[in-house]
């Protein structure tokens, strides 16, 4: 059996890479079904294009009861591979495991690349290092207290940016404390504050940003839930895809354009509890192994 190191190409197996492994073989399964159910639902007489609420975007759910047929699981666990021996090229990385408890993750994360950075906004002790039992690991805490706060906001910044060209691949795993009622902002954004996407986290609903206004999604998340996150932004077509997988169920959006005009480049992604309207109400959000890499597809 080839080694572990083997496993993964050129980056050593380490304790944090085999946990992304863990995590997301479980996304590229999950995602398999669910290109599968895709496939057969196209087969389908029954025009299912009346039934999306937002085209182009398009729900994919699996069942847990149905098996994976042997090629389909072969697929999936390719995938997982994949995107781990792909870690070479990530301009951001931090899985939060070498920074110090109940403390502000490092503006500098530990380990590769060398360039990424991590910015905080809000008061003190509103972004710390905690272990998330929902995650199962260290993650950085995002939250909003009871009273009339500042916007709390944590900015991830990749090697390099403004990243101008090519494709790139944002993944994450999050989870909330509670059913949130402040909104939580998931935002890509670029050098002249232009919004490549924008996703809000609220009611535990999600609503995609559009042109004309909010759209929500049909997937809710619990609390305490894992959630996993994977957006795709295509600078040369100017276009993103993004996925979130909530516990049994996850749902694709895109291809589609950027959200804004001029959104010509990547300089940040961000998740972000903005300043509170007429009252405050509390958001506590858990984020984790995240990674931001240039895809091979890249041109």
């Amino acid at each position: 059996m080839p080694s572990p190191t083997l496993l993964v190409g050129r980056r050593s197996c380490t304790q944090s890479s085999m946990r992304l492994m863990t995590r997301y073989d479980r996304y590229w399964r999950a995602l398999a079904r669910a290109v599968f159910a895709r496939t057969a639902r196209r087969a389908s007489p029954l025009s299912h294009d009346l039934l999306d609420p937002i085209p182009p975007v398009t729900t994919m759910r699996y069942s847990p009861q149905r098996p994976l047929s042997s090629c389909t699981a072969r697929c999936a666990l390719s995938l997982s591979v994949a995107l781990l021996s792909s870690a070479c090229s990530a301009v951001f990385h931090a899985d939060f495991e070498g920074d110090p408890l109940n403390a502000p993750p490092s503006s500098s994360p530990p380990g590769g690349p060398a360039g990424d950075a991590i910015v905080i906004t809000g008061p003190t002790g509103s972004v710390t290092v905690v272990y998330s039992a929902a995650l199962g690991s260290k993650a950085t805490r995002i939250e909003r207290g009871h009273k009339l706060p500042p916007a709390v906001s944590l900015r991830l910044l990749p090697a390099g940016a403004p990243l101008t060209n090519g494709s790139f691949v944002v993944t994450f795993a999050g989870a909330n404390e509670i059913v949130d009622q402040a909104p939580l902002t998931l935002a890509v954004t670029s050098s002249s504050g232009k919004r490549l996407l924008e996703l809000v986290q609220v009611n535990g609903a999600f609503d995609l940003t559009t042109p004309s206004g909010l759209s929500r999604l049909p997937l809710a998340y619990a609390a305490s839930q894992e959630q996993t996150f994977r957006l795709s932004i295509d600078l040369d077509r100017g276009e993103y895809s993004a996925s979130v997988r909530c516990g049994q169920y996850s749902y694709l959006v895109g291809p589609t354009p950027f959200l804004d005009s001029g959104a010509n480049d990547l300089a940040e992604v961000s998740l972000t509890y903005p300043v509170p309207l007429v009252e405050a109400t509390p958001g506590l959000f858990y984020i984790d192994d995240v990674t931001i890499r240039r895809s091979r597809l890249a041109s």
